[in-house]
Formats: structure tokens, C-alpha cells, sequence
């Protein structure tokens, strides 16, 4: 799912400068050197997660580049038009994505608008709605995130690299529920959050390998467990 747009007419550093989070790229297939940054780009620490790369102009890769770019391992879709670049920019713009059962995240954009800007109490006593004795599953739901909602705290979530953890994760955000510390390699976190249409730029992520609060973290764990032998 993409969040934006850009169409690289420029050359790759400049290209580099402009990426932004969940953002299709579109450019002609000939500009191996933009492809190149932009894929590289999308695996390495530091540079925003794509949603999607469009080729247009009914150009055929490189087969060497091609296969540089398998090698890379993108886990990102690679889309090919003949459409000329003005064509597909337009034909991008005015797509319209559709709210499905399955559109998690634009579901819980629509919630988060609704929390942000509605009064549910007054709009509930303005429709005359019976509020039921009976606490649906969705009921409680609600309750629980509006009592978080009100009470913000920080979340650690372990197991970044875990779908289910990621997917909960920008619906936590995207609701505003808690402030979220992901543990975890953040360029891997990221690609993957971004290949699943999961915003979660308001996260942090920390890896454990190099956070420099493992070794305090450890100090405590080992005094709360020295009890039980546990040696440093």
C-alpha cells in the first residue's frame, strides 16, 4: 500500500535525498543506476521503506541488472508498464484504493480520525442509540483501548521480526493507544513493516545486539536472579 509518490527524474543521489517512508517510485526502466539506489536504498539502515518500484516506458531490464537485483533479496514489488512516465504518474495519482474486511490499515486510519475529531459520547446521545447491557467483544475492545488511550504508556514488544508483532504494533500507533519500543534489527523491521503496509515510523526500534542498555539490562536481570544461581 503506498503512501505517496515520487517519480525519479533526477539522478540517483538527489533521488536518495527525497525518499519517504511507504512511497512508490516510479521511473524508466533504462535508469539502472536509479534502480539500483532506490532497491539498495530500501534494504539499508537509515533510508525510508518502500511500498513499490514502477517501471514504466516499456523498457526491459538489463539482464545483468536484473540479476543483481534478485540477488539482493528485494522483497518488494517490481511493477513494469509500457505507459510513458507522465501516463503512469497520472494513472498513480488517481488510483483510488478500496476499504475491504482486510484493509487493516485504513481501517484503523478511519478509527483514529473518528477517536481524534468526533465526540463518541455526544454523537451516541445524539442518535438515541440504547447503549446494550450485554459487552460485545468489540465493546470491550473499545473500552480497553480508550482506557490506555487516556492512561498512555510505553510498550516494549519483543520479537520484531514477528508479522503479528508488527501488524499490532501500527495499529497501536496508528490509534495513538501507547508509545511503542520495538526490539529488533531496525532495517529489517522496517522493510518488513512497509511490505506488509504497516506504518510504524512513530516506533522506536532498538536492537538488542548494540542498544547500550543491554549490559544494564543484563546487571539487573543477574540480580534478580542470582538468587537462583545465576552467575555473571
Amino acid at each position: 500500500e503506498a503512501t505517496s509518490f515520487m517519480v525519479a527524474g533526477m539522478t540517483a543521489e538527489h533521488c536518495l535525498e527525497r525518499l519517504k517512508e511507504g512511497q512508490a517510485v516510479i521511473f524508466p526502466a533504462d535508469r539502472s543506476d536509479v534502480l539500483l539506489a532506490v532497491a539498495s536504498a530500501h534494504v539499508a539502515e537509515g533510508f525510508p521503506s518502500l511500498s513499490a518500484i514502477i517501471l514504466n516506458g516499456g523498457l526491459k531490464l538489463h539482464p545483468r541488472i536484473a540479476d543483481l537485483v534478485d540477488g539482493i533479496g528485494l522483497r518488494l514489488p517490481i511493477i513494469e508498464t509500457d505507459s510513458g512516465t507522465f501516463e503512469t504518474a497520472s494513472a498513480a495519482a488517481h488510483a483510488r484504493g478500496r476499504v475491504t474486511v482486510a484493509s487493516a490499515r485504513k481501517i484503523d486510519t478511519a478509527l483514529a480520525l473518528m477517536d481524534r475529531y468526533v465526540d463518541g459520547a455526544d454523537l451516541v446521545a445524539q442518535l438515541a442509540i440504547p447503549i446494550p447491557s450485554v459487552t460485545t467483544p468489540q465493546m470491550f475492545e473499545y473500552q480497553l483501548l480508550d482506557r490506555a488511550r487516556d492512561n498512555r504508556k510505553r510498550i516494549v514488544l519483543p520479537e520484531g521480526d514477528d508479522d503479528r508483532i508488527l501488524k499490532a504494533a501500527g495499529r497501536l500507533l496508528q490509534r495513538q493507544v501507547a508509545d511503542l519500543t520495538i526490539l529488533g534489527e531496525e532495517a529489517e523491521i522496517r522493510s518488513r513493516a512497509a511490505e506488509l503496509g504497516v506504518d510504524i515510523s512513530n516506533a522506536l526500534v532498538v536492537s538488542p545486539k548494540t542498544s547500550d542498555l543491554a549490559e544494564k539490562f543484563a546487571d539487573q536481570y543477574f540480580e534478580l536472579r542470582k538468587h537462583k544461581g545465576m552467575t555473571p
